[in-house]
């Protein structure tokens, strides 16, 4: 970079000033920095470089000033009108790696090992724990590369409560078979490996080293490979001692004696053994395994044993179970399976199939883990469901009793607003209606083009624009001031329409049209509405809506349910479920829209929904597509108590998912959990006598968040937040330079030096504001004014930033920032561009190798 081009790449917009909070007036130390230099948005100093200065200054001086420019500068607000919320986040820290990836979700149901998922995890999603080896065979002076690998198995995700649990929640079930594991650790050799040959070679698996054993057996009958793992290693000589610490307790261990090559005698705590190398010995209860005998004949050399103190046995036996220490403790849940090469002595895959140990906690639960049990270096974790089961993103929809006779159902619609309705009544004799004070009954009318009476509540949903209205007012008498009034239940907006005398009028709502007739059974009380594709007056075109649906917030459809009647064939009908009209036949058949299915009596000309049964009533709740693309729905119908007091209540929920997850809370046998495979999740709750349903249904399919990992690391979890109907956030904001504010120190003036803070980049051989700062005895290090000469002799490198209060004009600061050579300057730079995490103080620290060390000047 030329030094003549620096002040216009500094003018050219690319920096902004700063700061938020900064102190006013002079800064006394460096911790006030990037005080006085910018302040309240306002730039008031310059950044000067020597115009001899090497490019490298310049760089440095570029970085100082990026970094001042990313400071903010300005408080500024800003009113979001309907903020979105923020979507809930994994953060892993440390080694590990989802098991779904960016196309491929699991969803409840699924399998760990689905199509898609990362089913086998390699040295690329764990480089560590995964980390390809290699076994020096110096008997047999070759090498054995190998490769390893984490597979899932097919465990798949439920609802469940174990019996550890007291309610239920998502979880795999892990078992305790082997042969059903929930992942096997595979180690796959490219050449095979001879057993015999490698026995006391090293073997890293799974990131823990081992040593192979002699006890390692390869013939034509057996395949058992024998492990120890590395503890505390000492190499200790003949008639000395070593005192090693496991698990907290010391050991003391004394080598005896070395009677030749392989044979030692070593004490333990007091306890003597022969030993010979190449064994494992548990001598007064500490396992020692003997890694190496080095006997000297010699007198002039003393013999020593390489001792392994507390360490693990591991025995992996083809079609056994995992066995550790010199008992052969059996590690319940494991398979071993070895696959040897083309000959008997040599081993091409080890397998080790891993469940749990027992049935208590065979499980891995929504925020649990399970570490490996052989190893002990990874885990697979079960973190979060995204968005978790009740999740305040989530639509909450809430089917209860009010009184002995009235159900309720509450809900926030899709733009934000939440009502509790009356929708079922009367335990008795069942209906779509509610109730009022004088005991008088609305129906709702959930067909198009039936009889809507003065005060009853009807949907419409055209050109998907739902909404709940009640006729508030019917006036429809010929004349020309008939009229009909409508509220909206959810959002309380009124539609005034005016009939006129033909006791018609089109009515836009949302710009669709709906067209209003009034006066249909001789009275001046009643109308119909009809809507949608080909509809005029009185009829309904291309095909009858039933059961219009209104929305909630997250796009879940939610329609009321009874029984049709005067169905007749040859009928169209629009049903929720699917978006394609059904023709009736003519048949006692049954019809699905989408995955709801629906039933129509010939006899009686009724249709009705299949899981509610004729002349029932219920809520339908339909979920959007899932990752089938499939459009499930929940049901809840109402139904009457069997108590002593007959009473309405809220029937168990019915799914068209057939594979939906359900479960009794053992600590409340009244509570019972649904999840079907959208991620909808359902609590049905009979405590009391007028059973409840909780609907919880997500914005989106709900994400189960698996990890393979090592044991040590972790995954945060972010929650979705809800987003806001009007929010006045504050913010500081960047403002942008529009003047320069670099120079050469040619270029600057007696003005500039008294009216601007300076910041100064290198030393004074090469900037000539520094070199007048030291001439006047206010450039030092500790050991003396740093005039150019003085610079010179210091014999250590160093860069030095030095804040001079008054340096050229009372009230103005100088920053000095520069090195002893070309390299030391941009290390200092460096330290400013990143302050904030650099702990400046005082008024002049030096820079050395990158520590930073306050100076303290005379």
């Amino acid at each position: 970079m030329q030094l003549s081009k620096f002040g216009k790449i500094i003018a050219a917009g690319t920096l902004a000033t700063v700061l938020c909070g900064a102190t006013v007036g002079f800064a006394t130390t460096l911790a006030d920095y990037p005080s006085p230099f910018v302040s309240d948005g306002t730039v008031s100093s310059l950044i000067v470089v020597g115009a001899k200065a090497d490019p490298a200054d310049v760089v440095g001086a570029i970085d100082i000033a990026a970094r001042l420019g990313g400071e903010p500068g300005e408080t500024k607000t800003v009113t979001c009108p309907a903020c979105p919320g923020t979507a809930a986040a994994e953060t892993l820290s440390g080694e590990g790696k989802a098991i779904a990836t960016s196309n491929t979700k699991i969803y409840v149901g699924d399998a760990l090992n689905k199509d898609g998922v990362r089913t086998t995890m390699t040295a690329t999603d764990l480089p560590t724990i995964l980390a390809g080896g290699t076994v020096d065979d110096t008997d047999a002076s070759t090498t054995y590369d190998y490769s390893q690998y984490i597979v899932m198995g097919g465990k798949t995700v439920t609802l469940d409560d174990d019996s550890e649990l007291d309610y239920p929640t998502l979880m795999v079930k892990i078992g305790t078979t082997g042969t059903d594991y929930l992942y096997d650790a595979k180690v796959v050799f490219e050449k095979e490996m001879n057993v015999t040959s490698a026995e006391n070679e090293e073997i890293k698996l799974f990131g823990k080293t081992y040593t192979i054993a002699s006890d390692s057996v390869f013939d034509d009958s057996n395949a058992k490979l024998v492990l120890y793992g590395s503890a505390n290693t000492q190499l200790v000589d003949e008639g000395a001692s070593a005192t090693v610490t496991i698990d907290g307790v010391d050991h003391t261990v004394t080598v005896n004696g070395v009677s030749d090559t392989d044979v030692a005698v070593i004490t333990v705590d007091g306890t003597t053994k022969e030993v010979t190398e190449g064994k494992s010995y548990t001598i007064a209860g500490v396992t020692v395994y003997i890694d190496g005998v080095y006997y000297y004949s010699k007198a002039a050399q003393t013999s020593q044993v390489k001792l392994s103190i507390g360490s693990q046995i591991v025995t992996l036996k083809d079609g056994s179970e995992v066995m550790t220490g010199s008992s052969d403790t059996k590690i319940k849940g494991t398979k071993v399976a070895i696959t040897k090469g083309d000959t008997n002595d040599t081993l091409s895959i080890l397998e080790v199939k891993v469940a749990a140990q027992d049935s208590t906690g065979d499980f891995l639960k929504l925020g649990g883990e399970f570490v490996d049990p052989v190893f002990g270096t990874f885990k697979v974790a079960f973190p979060s469901a995204t968005p978790g089961l009740t999740d305040s993103e989530r639509s909450m929809i809430s089917i209860a009793a009010s009184g002995d006779d009235t159900l309720t159902l509450e809900f926030t619609d899709k733009n934000g607003n939440s009502k509790s309705i009356e929708w079922a009544y009367d335990a008795d004799d069942i209906d779509l209606e509610t109730s009022d004070a004088t005991d008088t009954q609305y129906q709702y009318v959930v067909v198009e083009n039936q009889t809507i009476n003065e005060y009853d509540y009807f949907i419409v949903d055209a050109g998907d624009f739902p909404h709940l209205l009640q006729a508030t007012d019917i006036t429809a008498d010929g004349t020309s001031t008939a009229s009909v009034t409508l509220e909206d239940v959810f959002s309380g907006t009124t539609y005034e329409i005016t009939l006129g005398s033909d006791n018609k009028a089109t009515a836009y709502i949302d710009g669709q049209p709906y067209y209003i007739v009034g006066n249909i059974s001789g009275t001046t009380t009643d109308m119909k509405v009809t809507w949608g594709a080909g509809a005029t007056y009185g009829d309904v075109g291309a095909s009858t809506t039933v059961f219009p649906m209104l929305e909630g917030k997250n796009g879940e459809k939610i329609a009321l349910v009874n029984t049709v009647s005067n169905i007749k064939p040859g009928d169209v009908l629009l049903l929720p479920g699917s978006d394609t009209a059904i023709t009736i036949d003519g048949t006692n058949t049954t019809y699905t829209a989408g995955a709801v299915s629906y039933t129509y009596n010939q006899t009686s000309d009724k249709l009705f929904v299949t899981s509610v049964g004729e002349d029932n009533e219920a809520v339908l709740v339909l979920e959007e597509k899932d990752d089938a693309s499939t459009r499930n729905a929940v049901i809840v119908k109402a139904v009457s108590n069997s108590g002593t007091t007959e009473k309405i209540e809220a029937d168990s929920p019915t799914f068209t998912d057939a594979n939906v997850k359900s479960d009794t809370a053992r600590a409340d046998s009244d509570i019972k959990y649904y999840v079907d495979l959208y991620g909808t999740f359902v609590i049905e709750d009979e405590n009391g006598d007028q059973d409840k349903v909780t609907i919880y249904y997500p914005d989106d399919q709900m994400v189960n968040n698996f990890y393979v990992m090592d044991k040590d690391s972790s995954v945060s979890t972010t929650e979705a937040t809800t987003g806001t109907e009007a929010t006045t956030t504050t913010y500081e904001s960047v403002v942008p330079i529009t003047t320069s504010i670099a120079k050469l120190d040619t270029e600057v003036t007696s003005a500039d030096k008294t009216s601007k803070n300076l910041i100064l980049v290198g030393g004074p051989c090469v900037n000539t504001l520094v070199a007048d700062l030291a001439a006047a005895g206010k450039v030092k290090d500790g050991e003396g004014v740093l005039t150019c000469d003085a610079w010179n002799a210091r014999t250590t490198k160093f860069g030095l930033i030095q804040l001079i209060d008054d340096a050229f004009a009372t009230g103005k600061v100088a920053l000095v920032v520069a090195g002893s050579t070309k390299d030391e300057t941009r290390e200092a730079c460096s330290v400013l561009q990143d302050y904030a995490n650099k702990g400046l103080s005082g008024t002049a620290v030096k820079v050395v190798n990158n520590v930073i060390s306050p100076v303290t000047l005379a």
